[in-house]
């Protein structure tokens, strides 16, 4: 897969290509023809801190122990046989589902696919080159990079990503602070999607 940088007005925009095509379709119609289905299928959800490198977080976030979590959850869905995760590549749970992926196939796990999937091909100003760096670099590893073409991006389409994601998943990770409840934890019990809950300010 190539990943190109092209610099568009103010915003820096992420185009990719296998071979020589581009994305067609709606998301949805790209997951369709990739025969996505929900059985063995796995999404994530939340924590997407803008402040990298996470060392500079406040302290009361356990980063490290954020990972733990993560990872082990990413090592139970490969031994229930799930071979497909969806990730948006945010910043935060959504990288780190994505590296542990990368990491269990570099040893073996040949039948694990990477899906990124991107409420937007434009990454905001104000997120750290070191973001894009690692941004770049996990599409870049990423069996399938998805996304809508006429995409505006903004909390509308955010949210239509998500609940297509959970539409295609039968588990999901979500990760959150106690006392708010994201509407895509109504949306995955909607669907009868199974969820690991991280509660991010619990961990100590």
């Amino acid at each position: 897969m190539n990943l190109s940088l092209t610099k568009t007005m103010e915003t820096t925009y992420i185009t990719h290509c296998i071979g020589n095509e581009t994305p067609m379709g709606t998301m949805e119609e790209q997951m369709q023809a990739l025969h996505i289905r929900p059985l063995n299928t796995c999404c994530c959800y939340g924590y997407s801190p803008k402040i990298i490198p996470y060392d500079m977080l406040p302290s009361g976030i356990r980063i490290a122990e954020i990972r733990r979590l993560v990872h082990m959850w990413v090592d139970d869905m490969v031994e229930q046989g799930m071979r497909n995760f969806l990730s948006p590549m945010e910043p935060g749970v959504d990288q780190m589902v994505a590296e542990r992926v990368i990491a269990l196939r570099s040893i073996g796990n040949k039948n694990l696919r990477l899906i990124a999937c991107l409420t937007h091909p434009a990454m905001d100003r104000d997120i750290s080159l070191l973001y894009r760096d690692v941004f770049i670099s996990l599409c870049a590893q990423a069996d399938h990079v998805l996304y809508d073409n006429d995409m505006c991006g903004g909390r509308r389409i955010r949210r239509s990503v998500n609940l297509l994601l959970i539409k295609r998943s039968v588990h999901m990770l979500a990760a959150y602070q106690s006392g708010h409840t994201p509407a895509v934890l109504r949306e995955s019990k909607a669907e009868s999607v199974m969820v690991r809950h991280i509660r991010t300010d619990l961990l100590g």
